[in-house]
């Protein structure tokens, strides 16, 4: 690009050059014959002026300009012939045309002649003529063409240099974008913005850039998914397990019962796979937030395997809270996370509310087991050999921040209760911080 943009430049100034400098040549070699002619005509009339009128019959010998300066002067009668100078015997066609009272010039093969007519009372007596080389002119005219191209020269160059520069200033950036968008191809999103003063550019490498980002937050989504989906389907898993193998170790009359409870299972699968798959290909969503349908699905869930374990689970009698936009399967997941801790990692009943604070709502999920000293937990900390406690919590954590709000860990000395507290919208569309 940058070859073509210097070519394509050059060109358009050495036309340019020609455009300009041809016409003007031709003008500049008519100027200097023209320049030729009129002191050609010049000399030939101050010749006449110098001839005495009675020169035809007085006899005197007549002293014409000699050739000095390039310019032969000759006097021709009224009959056409010469009485005295450098020219032809006979006149020639500008002599015979200045016999009619009128100056003549005209370009005889390589020479330029000119004719004044002696008139007295508008009676020609006789003729001047002047004659002179056209070589001189014309080597004048060629200078002038030398120092033209000599010129013209000197702008094609200059102008090849300032399509260089100006080719290197545009192609850096272009360059910058193609290296960029080789790495964006090897999966490298970590791709900056860097200005180059063309804003067509700048605007093609924002839009580069942006691109990256998102393809990188998609990857990440990517990556991640595989992980949650691992640590939200160990539950179901196994509890389906359960199912199967208690069926066959104490067989019931009626088999469809648990077929029924295997089937349960299988659509908390289908909810749980097609939550995160969502949630790992888009990106936080802006719909508003149904406390009352995520209760009702946690209890769908959890209340059959609690109280298999002869725990309770209580969930807020109005459900209904702020209004709170963000995505329901991603708050919907971090409670089955917190819920999930609490029935592994807890005791006692479980407990859901939901309470209102200044700016948003709180969503807290309580057993009954001892509180945690630290905060540990609510930073995805923990030992592995714990059921992937801290990877959980470090799942909610992040599907909640996702939707800019918060997970609290437990306060010390108090029972074991994590909070996820999310903002309300205003009635303008700007959130308000809690």
């Amino acid at each position: 690009m940058r070859r073509r943009i210097t070519t394509a430049i050059v060109a358009v100034t050495a036309f340019a050059v020609a455009v300009f400098g041809v016409p003007l040549a031709i003008v500049i070699n008519h100027l200097y014959v023209a320049d030729a002619r009129t002191r050609l005509e010049r000399e030939a009339t101050l010749a006449a002026r110098d001839i005495p009128t009675d020169f035809a019959t007085n006899g005197d010998q007549l002293d014409l300009p000699t050739n000095t300066r390039g310019i032969a002067v000759a006097l021709y009668a009224p009959s056409g012939t010469k009485v005295s100078g450098d020219g032809p015997d006979i006149g020639d066609r500008a002599v015979q045309e200045a016999l009619a009272n009128a100056v003549r010039d005209h370009e005889i093969d390589d020479h330029i002649v000119a004719a004044v007519p002696i008139a007295v009372n508008e009676v020609v007596i006789g003729v001047v003529r002047a004659e002179t080389s056209l070589h001189p002119a014309e080597h004048r005219a060629h200078l002038a063409w030398l120092l033209m191209a000599v010129l013209g020269s000197v702008v094609v160059i200059v102008a090849g240099v300032l399509a260089l520069v100006q080719a290197n200033r545009l192609t850096r950036p272009l360059r910058h974008v193609r290296d960029d968008a080789t790495r964006l191809g090897h999966g490298d999103f970590t791709i900056g913005t860097s200005r180059s003063g063309v804003s067509e550019l700048d605007d093609v490498a924002d839009a580069l850039a942006s691109t990256a980002q998102r393809l990188g937050r998609s990857m990440e989504r990517e990556q991640a998914f595989s992980n949650h989906a691992s640590h939200q389907l160990r539950t179901p898993i196994a509890a389906l397990r359960i199912a199967l193998e208690s069926e066959l170790a104490a067989p019931r009359p009626d088999p469809t019962l648990a077929l029924n409870e295997c089937l349960a299972v299988t659509d908390r699968f289908e909810t749980i796979v097609t939550d995160l798959l969502r949630l790992a290909r888009e990106p936080a969503g802006h719909e508003r937030l149904d406390v009352a349908v995520l209760m009702e699905r946690t209890r769908a869930h959890w209340h059959g395997t609690l109280a298999a374990d002869s725990r309770r689970l209580i969930l807020p009698a109005a459900a209904d809270g702020p209004r709170v936009h963000a995505s329901n399967a991603a708050i919907a997941q971090a409670l089955d996370v917190l819920v999930d801790n609490a029935y592994r990692h807890g005791r006692g009943t479980v407990t859901l509310a939901c309470e209102p604070v200044a700016g948003g709502i709180t969503l807290s999920v309580t057993d009954e087991g001892p509180g945690s000293s630290s905060d540990e937990h609510s930073t995805g900390a923990g030992d592995d050999d714990r059921g992937g406690y801290g990877i959980g919590l470090a799942l909610a954590r992040s599907l909640v921040e996702a939707e800019r709000g918060r997970l609290l860990p437990p306060r010390a000395g108090h029972a074991t209760t994590y909070s996820i507290v999310l903002t309300t919208v205003a009635d303008d569309g700007r959130t308000e911080a809690p």
